[in-house]
């Protein structure tokens, strides 16, 4: 008898052989006496255990996590960094087909099947090849498929193009599991998702694929929107995603990138996250459950060009130690590994070793009642004119919520540092349970906090968080010389008056606003009559503007459905407080008006839905506003910046106007750069994309205008605009109707 054999009939008597250490050394035990067999054929049994070892160890360890897979491109690292996530259980059989691969060199719009045919010969040689394909097109049909609705002939001529790219690839290549990239389209505001992931739009391309694959790459750092609202970003666009997967039962496995999105952020564009943070993200998603259905895995996204480009992380906390490919390939593996252990710890615990806390945010304390006021923003301003009260505090929210201790540091107008070690971490304390009060004095302020694990400023030191603000003290200006003759077709009375917090709301009721966003200060508020509410009318309401005004609706979050006059109005993530007993805010809706009359319909007008009270309406007017000629065309300037002024010390700035934009033209003002400065200005899409880009010269006094908007390059959507130099960067969000 042969030693394989032997070896397999000792197998066979062995008890449940399923990989458990000890039985089977037991059985090697049992084998190794048995006087038939020599020593010569126990090596080639020892190895022929050790390969049995392997496969099983394979089996066990074939995945990050049980039932969630983290797949990468393995040749984007080096043999080290390949070997490591290989042998880890991360997926690494994955091709991503480029654009290059699937158009005309001359036309993006249709695919070039030859060069397809091309690339799958040359790509998957073997004809049976299983691996995992990504389609990635992300012009032409691309963007009309988002932007246009499925009635629309630029959709279908889009989607007939896409379904003759998957069509030819399941014909060469039938075994091939293939996903279009970035479907379905991200977003970061609802009526983004409402306009982009319309319900069965794409249900002729999902049908056909074999996994969903968009991508969730952060837009905003933690510490420059706060973990929470990045949170609500992936569940947003996980829920659109996992009710197709379960819809069509196909995978969904999102992009992934531990890096900030590099065309969104300011701040923080290109640079890379803490590998906690980037953990924390994988974790939820592979625990996130939407009916019953839950994401099979993620995408971990590296790009080749980039690798070595802002690679001083978050706040430098990478402090030097990647600096070339090397480096850089180590710090993957020091991530991967941080995510397998996140993963694989159990759902209770927390990502976060506490050598990583961090502030996230601060929070605007009422010192009066212990109410939150806001959330305090860097280059905000605090008008202690339009707040509920001129005595206040400051509170550090951290992550996780408790830490050992927070260092705060003030300067500026006024100046404090002190430690607070116990919850709530406020910058001038707290005494059993009562925020001491602030009154603080009016100038220009910087605070940072800094968390450690220690009490009393002791241990390590976090994630700090620093912001600048200013305090002003200023009443809002006049209202009546924007908004005038203010009429209802109800009878009821309609009056206008500075908005600020303590004004009513209605003009028949005792509702009082509670917070106002720093972006309306100085508007205009029209109180309605809250008996109004149940209005149908077309046009109920109308003003007239002395000059050009953004328009802001503020209506009731209980809605189901909202009234058809409020179509294209955009709406904002900043929302106005109430002291409502069953709602504490209103959702804002906006809109840019020239100057003239006004008119808005009832609160009910259809197809609303759900509103219990009647909406109220601010107005903000543009800032003061000269012409400027520049090629025939005419532009704003803001009046207040002078040629003749000083640019020393003050902000960049960024106008854009009109904003809300119909599409037809738009202009772009640019102030308090350096002299003859060289600028780019790009427009980016809410998918980060750059759209539209120039290059311009600023004049003797720092400034520039230029046009940036055509019909034919945009759509329906928000876009940022971005303006960048040497002396520094500015963006401003654009609204096309």
């Amino acid at each position: 008898m042969s030693c394989f054999n032997k070896f397999l009939c000792a197998l066979r008597a062995a008890p449940l052989l399923a990989g458990v250490l000890i039985i089977v050394n037991i059985q090697v035990i049992k084998v190794s006496n048995n006087p038939n067999i020599n020593s010569k054929c126990m090596k080639k049994l020892y190895s022929l255990l050790i390969i049995a070892l392997v496969v099983i160890s394979g089996r066990v360890q074939g995945q990050v996590a049980p039932s969630f897979n983290v797949h990468v491109m393995k040749w984007r690292f080096n043999s080290t960094t390949e070997a490591y996530l290989a042998a880890n259980g991360y997926t690494t059989d994955a091709r991503i087909m480029d654009q290059s691969a699937i158009v005309y060199a001359d036309n993006k719009t249709r695919v070039n099947l030859e060069s397809v045919r091309a690339w799958l010969i040359k790509s998957f040689p073997n004809t049976s090849s299983s691996n995992y394909l990504i389609l990635n097109w992300e012009t032409g049909p691309y963007v009309a498929m988002r932007n246009y609705p499925v009635t629309d002939s630029r959709f279908k001529a889009a989607e007939s193009e896409f379904l003759k790219l998957i069509n030819e690839v399941k014909k060469l290549r039938p075994n091939l599991r293939i996903s279009v990239y970035q479907m379905p389209f991200r977003f970061w505001y609802a009526n983004q998702n409402e306009a982009y992931n319309a319900q069965s739009k794409f249900d002729n391309i999902f049908s056909k694929i074999d996994f969903i694959a968009p991508s969730y790459y952060i837009m905003y750092a933690d510490e420059e929107v706060g973990y929470e609202r990045n949170l609500q970003y992936i569940k947003e666009n996980l829920n659109v995603a996992l009710t197709l997967g379960k819809k069509f039962n196909k995978p969904v496995i999102p992009f992934m990138w531990h890096k900030i999105h590099p065309t969104v952020s300011t701040k923080y564009e290109g640079e890379i996250m803490q590998k906690e943070a980037f953990s924390r993200y994988i974790k939820y998603i592979s625990n996130y459950s939407y009916n019953n259905y839950k994401a099979a895995g993620v995408w971990w996204y590296d790009n080749l060009g980039d690798q070595l480009k802002d690679v001083s992380g978050i706040n430098n906390y990478l402090q030097g130690s990647v600096y070339d490919k090397a480096t850089y390939n180590t710090m993957i593996v020091n991530f991967a590994k941080n995510v397998k252990q996140a993963l694989n710890e159990s759902t209770g615990t927390t990502v976060l070793p506490v050598t990583s806390q961090q502030v996230a945010s601060f929070t605007l304390i009422n010192a009066d009642n212990n109410q939150d006021v806001q959330t305090l923003t860097s280059g905000g301003t605090l008008n202690l004119a339009m707040l509920p009260t001129k005595n206040l505090n400051i509170r550090a929210n951290t992550n996780p919520a408790t830490v050992g201790s927070i260092k705060f540091i003030l300067s500026g107008a006024k100046s404090k540092s002190t430690t607070e070690t116990s919850k709530p971490y406020a910058l001038f304390g707290d005494s059993n349970g009562d925020y001491n009060t602030w009154a603080p004095t009016v100038g220009s302020y910087t605070l940072k906090a800094v968390p450690y694990t220690a009490s009393g400023g002791g241990g390590t030191a976090g994630t700090a968080l620093t912001v600048n603000f200013t305090v002003v003290n200023q009443a809002p200006e006049s209202s009546q010389a924007l908004v005038s003759s203010v009429s209802a077709n109800t009878g009821n009375s309609y009056t206008v008056t500075g908005l600020a917090v303590g004004k009513l709301m209605y003009t028949d009721r005792t509702y009082k606003i509670t917070t106002v966003p720093y972006s309306l200060a100085g508007a205009s508020l029209i109180q309605t009559a809250n008996n109004d509410k149940w209005n149908t009318s077309s046009s109920m309401l109308s003003f007239n503007l002395s000059q050009p005004a953004t328009v802001y609706v503020a209506y009731d979050p209980r809605a189901a459905a909202l009234p058809s006059w409020l179509n294209g109005w955009q709406k904002s993530t900043e929302r106005i407080g109430v002291n409502d007993s069953k709602i504490s805010n209103m959702n804002l809706y906006s809109k840019y008006f020239a100057a003239g009359k006004v008119t808005l319909g009832g609160n009910m007008a259809s197809p609303a839905k759900g509103a219990e009270n009647n909406y109220f309406v601010f107005v903000k007017a543009t800032q003061s506003l000269t012409s400027l000629s520049t090629g025939g065309a005419t532009i704003t300037n803001n009046a207040s910046q002078a040629a003749n002024q000083q640019k020393e010390g003050m902000a960049l700035e960024l106008i854009v106007y009109p904003n809300p934009s119909s599409g037809d033209k738009t202009y772009v003002e640019i102030n308090n750069f350096s002299k003859q400065e060289a600028i780019t200005i790009s427009v980016n899409d809410m998918l980060g994309r750059v759209v539209f880009s120039l290059n311009l010269v600023t004049d003797e006094q720092g400034s520039a205008h230029t046009e940036v908007l055509k019909s034919e390059h945009f759509s329906t959507g928000m876009y940022i605009i971005k303006a960048k130099a040497a002396s520094g960067k500015v963006q401003s969000k654009l609204f096309i109707e």
